[in-house]
């Protein structure tokens, strides 16, 4: 007779699934302990160890939004699929898992949770990880308002159009420049003339960041079938790497604690399940006491829809092909 065979209903932000299989809560806790919690202060070591300080800090910074998508999508697993984590983490994708957070953001209450909360809100969800977390205690109430607060904090990171310009540029094809920028403003003696260095006034600099190109849409409603016109702009970013690395250090005491509580919802004894964070309540606010003053900036010849015509994808076919047709010839 043949062995009968399990499944889980679970969700990926709005779509559902059932997954069927054999010992599927078993290979959940094999997939939790195999998990390499340490992954990512193992990545800052090894950069800090580098000589060239813009290629690390390049390294930092993709490794602080990997690190980024890691905990939300581990954050996504144990709201709707804490029984089969691993099949959450397969099935996202990058734009389901911005509409995820942007939920919890906004605490949208018809979000499918499978662990008992309230609402599905930073705070619920950090109250559900460290809930064996010094039970009863001042510091486990302390831990969870810094942890949500974090998260919060985090996301926008997740969520900003700059940020994931940021690590789009990076991670495909690495098609940046490397190196920070600075603005600083004075007033010329007289017409022509530049202002003398001492009375220049600094806006934010940094000696470490990136400039990348990026492709969008002329007109207002975007790419559409009808009008296939773009134009390419540069955006510059600053960043410090001190925030970098303390904000990779944050996001992995997260993932860790995330799978902790993962082992304790799949049957884990609780005394055998590590939670971290920093040693005193200032360090959560350490990373976002460093900044650059100026992150972001942009230099650009405007191009305006009025300046341009619409150009159809039928047309650009049209032309393609006679353009193919011609060089063939």
């Amino acid at each position: 007779m043949a062995e009968p065979i399990d499944n889980i209903v679970f969700a990926v932000n709005k779509e559902p699934y059932c997954l069927w299989g054999h010992d599927l809560r078993k290979r959940n806790l094999q997939f939790l302990g195999d998990f390499d919690v340490e992954f990512f202060e193992y990545s800052i070591e090894r950069h800090l160890e580098a000589e060239d300080e813009q290629r690390a800090s390049i390294a930092l910074h993709i490794t602080l939004h990997h690190a980024l998508e890691t905990m939300f999508a581990l954050v996504g697993a144990y709201v709707q699929a804490p029984l089969c984590a691993y099949a959450w983490i397969s099935k996202y994708s990058n734009a389901d898992l911005r509409n995820f957070v942007e939920r919890i953001n906004r605490e949208d209450d018809a979000i499918y949770c499978m662990v008992n909360m309230d609402s599905v809100s930073w705070e619920a969800i950090a109250k559900a990880v460290f809930a064996c977390y010094l039970p009863d205690t001042p510091k486990q109430a302390q831990t969870i308002q810094m942890f949500s607060t974090q998260w919060r904090r985090l996301a926008t990171i997740l969520l900003a159009e700059g940020e994931r310009d940021q690590y789009n540029a990076l991670k495909h094809g690495l098609r940046v420049q490397k190196g920070g920028f600075g603005i600083a403003y004075g007033l010329e003696p007289s017409p022509g003339v530049p202002a003398p260095p001492e009375s220049m006034r600094s806006l934010g600099s940094s000696d470490f960041g990136m400039s990348f190109h990026k492709v969008r849409a002329v007109a207002d409603g975007g790419i559409t079938k009808e009008n296939r016109s773009v134009c390419c702009e540069q955006h510059s970013h600053n960043w410090s790497v001190e925030q970098t690395i303390l904000l990779i250090q944050m996001v992995s005491m997260s993932i860790s604690n995330l799978v902790s509580s993962l082992k304790v919802l799949n049957g884990a004894e609780a005394s055998t399940c590590k939670f971290v964070r920093p040693e005193n309540n200032d360090g959560f606010d350490q990373a976002w006491a460093h900044g650059v003053g100026l992150t972001h900036a942009s230099f650009n010849f405007v191009v305006d829809e009025s300046n341009t015509r619409p150009v159809s994808k039928d047309q650009l076919i049209e032309y393609l092909s006679e353009a193919t047709a011609t060089e063939q010839t």
